[in-house]
């Protein structure tokens, strides 16, 4: 579905937007504007578990688009399907000025089962975004947001998960990426991906009971739990 809005703001002018449906499960995109901000309605369509939804956009007609957009919230983690679902886009937050034509693309995820929910640590907040096994290793995307500038070493040694049968996984390799480059510097606000990636996870294994994560930040040191996490294994 198309459909075309013409808004004037500070940081964008001439702002004409277009909504599609990258996937099945969604349609009726309609967006409009408040301020700087987009706003961005749609339906899923089929039952399933949860969803997770992203949010890009393209400025050349369609040809290419942006990594999924960060300045979002609203229904995009642990959706449930229906009507009227609703995602807010601070666009002059994330891209400033702008001037000409946009598309923007809702793509559903579909999930097995319900992620753990928003979890706050102090400083930063945690959110699970996916996780899966693939070639024998286990994937743990999360979207880590610091409530103020943040200095963040992640630890290896002290990072583990615990397997439905009890016994535990060390991390292998941990990561902070935006737009795939290697940070460890983070912004107030700003949701950065953290990948965490553990060996010889077998795929026996579709829930992990708890993963405990060592982190220090800006000179602090904090420990915390995620619990419950489904594991997608066909990936």
């Amino acid at each position: 579905m198309i459909s075309r809005l013409k808004v004037l703001t500070a940081t964008l002018c001439f702002l004409f937007l277009f909504q599609t449906a990258k996937s099945q499960e969604v349609s009726n995109v309609q967006a409009k504007f408040n301020g700087g901000k987009a706003i961005i309605t749609y339906d899923l369509d089929q039952a399933a578990p949860a969803y997770f939804v992203e949010l890009l956009y393209s400025s050349d007609g369609g040809m290419t688009f942006s990594d999924p957009l960060k300045r979002i919230s609203g229904d995009v983690n642990n959706v449930d399907s229906g009507a009227g679902r609703k995602i807010i886009w601070d666009a002059e937050e994330e891209i400033g000025y702008f001037s000409g034509e946009m598309i923007f693309r809702v793509v559903a995820n579909v999930r097995t089962a319900r992620m753990p929910e928003l979890i706050e640590v102090n400083a930063f907040s945690v959110e699970v975004k996916s996780c899966y096994v693939k070639y024998g290793k286990l994937y743990l995307n999360l979207i880590y947001t610091p409530k103020a500038d943040l200095d963040i070493n992640l630890k290896e040694r002290n990072t583990y998960l615990v397997n439905s049968q009890g016994g535990t996984h060390t991390l292998s390799s941990i990561k902070f990426i935006v737009n795939n480059d290697h940070i460890n510097k983070c912004i107030a606000g700003i949701p950065y991906d953290v990948q965490c990636v553990f060996d010889n996870y077998s795929s026996d294994h579709t829930l992990i009971p708890k993963v405990f994560i060592n982190q220090y930040y800006s000179w602090s040191e904090k420990d915390y739990e995620i619990e419950n996490i489904p594991v997608a294994i066909n990936f």
